[in-house]
């Protein structure tokens, strides 16, 4: 993520969208955070940023549930050990149902086969058949 656009990101917690969050680099340059942290100074709730991606979502842990493949890869590429125990903790509170259902992996309903027929029923249905 470019260090200068995480002055432009706002906490999701709050409703007038006004506490912009501060960034702790935990990897990356000065100009590149590969991995850190998004702070809300009010809330003090973490958004991580991983592989160069701020994850900013209003509840991580549920994020996390619909997406375990993904988080399990996170957490065994994490570069840092805080990033880690940040994930590891995360990673206790996953105990959903909805852990379960993996709509959003590749091998989920969103994705692959079931990704390609449901756009061909949409395109056939709005533009008649392919």
């Amino acid at each position: 993520m470019k260090v200068q656009f995480c002055h432009h990101l706002v906490c999701p917690q709050h409703t007038d969208k006004q506490i912009h969050l501060s960034l702790d680099t935990l990897h990356g340059t000065d100009n590149e955070c590969v991995e850190g942290f998004l702070k809300c100074e009010k809330c003090q709730t973490l958004y991580p940023i991983i592989e160069g991606v701020a994850v900013v979502v209003k509840n991580f842990v549920k994020y996390s549930e619909c997406r375990v493949t993904t988080f399990g890869n996170w957490l065994m590429n994490a570069r840092t050990d805080k990033m880690r125990k940040f994930l590891k903790t995360i990673g206790g509170q996953i105990t959903s149902e909805q852990a379960k259902v993996n709509r959003y992996e590749e091998s989920g309903s969103w994705f692959g086969e079931s990704l390609r027929r449901k756009w061909q029923l949409v395109c056939s249905v709005s533009m008649g058949p392919l």
